[in-house]
């Protein structure tokens, strides 16, 4: 739920981001389609905001630098999916659009910790425009 919107709309939004253990607060990055209603309402609120940071731009994708907005996150965020994945299984994530922010923290969490050297990890992401992968390119650097 984005308190400063509404409080009454909540909305399936999955952090792309992996959770800090231990730290007093988090961030969280979010991948959404602003078409109308409350994300519109959340992009609007969120370039009015960079337009007055001095740290912050708004880029030619639509990419809002590092503008805040409070959220109240409920579900399983910091779960360790993958926990009981068998060490010589192989991998494979496949995602559509925005769905790439279930499958990256999860190849994220899993590229954190050892792996088999025989293990292969794949990740299929369907985009509609090759300007999409700048949504998560730094997570995609991450994982090369």
């Amino acid at each position: 739920m984005f308190p400063e919107g509404s409080i009454w709309q909540l909305h399936p939004f999955t952090p792309l981001s992996l959770p800090v253990f231990g730290a007093d607060t988090q961030r969280h990055l979010y991948i959404f389609r602003a078409k109308g209603g409350e994300t519109r309402k959340m992009a609007a609120l969120l370039a009015k905001r960079a337009a007055h940071a001095s740290d912050t731009e708004e880029s030619h994708d639509g990419l809002i630098g590092n503008a805040r907005l409070l959220v109240v996150l409920t579900g399983p965020y910091g779960e360790q999916t993958m926990r009981d994945l068998i060490l010589d299984s192989n991998i494979l994530c496949i995602a559509g659009g925005t769905e790439i922010t279930y499958v990256l923290p999860v190849l994220l969490d899993i590229a954190s910790r050892p792996q088999p050297r025989d293990r292969k990890i794949s990740l299929v992401w369907v985009i509609r425009h090759r300007g999409d992968i700048d949504w998560v390119a730094p997570e995609l650097n991450i994982l090369k």
